[in-house]
């Protein structure tokens, strides 16, 4: 989606961070909220969202946190990983 995809530098284990938009509704969900009179607004039909990949080389587990970006930008991941 953009230039975000990077490796996280200082965290206990690897830690990869990029950035993705997905669809938060169905096409089929789109038109049936407008014919009911509650149209979805465009802007509020996707979402991009933060990625950050844990996991250790080897290890038997990973893991993944994802936030939305009207809530964190990249900073904010950048401090949490950080702490």
């Amino acid at each position: 989606m953009s230039d975000t995809e990077e490796n996280l530098e200082g965290c206990e284990t690897q830690a990869f961070l990029f950035q993705a938009n997905h669809d938060l509704y169905t096409v089929s969900d789109i038109a049936e909220a407008e014919e009911n009179g509650n149209p979805i607004r465009e802007e509020d039909q996707t979402a991009n969202i933060w990625y950050v990949c844990f996991a250790k080389e080897d290890g038997k587990r990973a893991y993944v946190l994802f936030l939305n970006d009207r809530y964190f930008d990249k900073e904010d991941i950048i401090l949490w990983q950080e702490t």
